[in-house]
């Protein structure tokens, strides 16, 4: 979290610098309120949801519509104890849920589409924090909106045109996977950012341009049957597939499994499951 928060922070975090650090009462509301614009959208859905998902969705959109941004790298610990500053003072002291209850109410969240998460590695194949944001409903006409609009049917012909375009263009610059990769995951076309998702996740690396053309190839035949699923689902099953099976597994794999109750699944080996 960055100190850009102290801007927007209210006197009560400026002046105090503790969030009821010590206190066992709430002292009551500023008669003149200091807000953040909180959706009017939510009055109508509040029923629909539990109160530890509220507790975590009104956490989420407070650091990501609260603070103007689309969306915001949240670790568990910060759901559960809060966000403590560099200076030692307390942003916010979170939700006080226990970690299952944290993640019971996010998979809630995701699955009534209240939210979406998106989980990525460094270059070292680490995953990194996850990124949550509102799932925001699409605009017509809105360029800027980062919200992936739904793939439109396309003609064999125009298939195959779309393809060649995305290999072609591989062949007008020097080739760097890493380059690449970046270029298939942020791609607009469903199809192509799960690709990327995939490969990124195997850790597979092409050597020259003919060996990753000839991969897409072959992957955008299999990944048809994906392009309805959201990333968190996708991203959930390629980990079960990887800690509780021997096979080589691959986009088919992964949807043959992604309707499953992976919780009631045997593992396929002995491997441990660390996460």
């Amino acid at each position: 979290m960055s100190e850009l928060f102290h801007h927007f922070a209210s006197p009560h975090y400026q002046t105090e610098g503790n969030v009821v650090d010590n206190k066992e009462q709430f002292e009551g509301f500023d008669p003149e309120p200091k807000s953040w614009d909180f959706p009017m959208i939510i009055n109508g859905w509040v029923h629909k949801i539990s109160g530890a998902e509220f507790k975590i969705l009104w956490y989420i959109l407070r650091h990501t519509h609260g603070w103007q941004k689309n969306s915001d790298a949240i670790s568990y610990n910060q759901f559960k104890y809060g966000i403590k500053r560099k200076n030692g003072t307390w942003l916010d002291r979170g939700t006080g849920l226990g970690v299952s209850a944290i993640k019971k109410a996010l998979k809630g969240l995701v699955d009534k589409r209240f939210i979406t998460r998106e989980r990525t590695k460094d270059e070292k194949g680490r995953w990194l924090t996850t990124k949550y944001s509102p799932r925001y409903a699409l605009q017509p006409n809105d360029k800027t909106s980062d919200v992936k609009k739904p793939i439109q049917s396309l003609t064999k012909e125009q298939s195959l045109t779309n393809n060649k375009s995305i290999v072609s263009k591989a062949d007008e610059e020097t080739f760097s996977y890493k380059t690449h990769l970046t270029d298939l995951i942020k791609s607009k076309r469903r199809d192509i950012h799960i690709i990327g998702l995939y490969w990124q996740y195997k850790n597979f690396n092409f050597e020259n341009k003919s060996q990753c053309q000839s991969a897409l190839k072959r992957e955008l035949r299999s990944v048809k049957s994906l392009v309805g699923y959201l990333d968190d689902r996708i991203l959930e099953t390629m980990e079960w597939l990887e800690n509780n099976t021997n096979m080589k597994w691959t986009l088919e794999t992964i949807h043959k499994f992604i309707d499953e109750d992976l919780a009631n699944i045997e593992p396929f080996n002995n491997k441990n499951n660390n996460h």
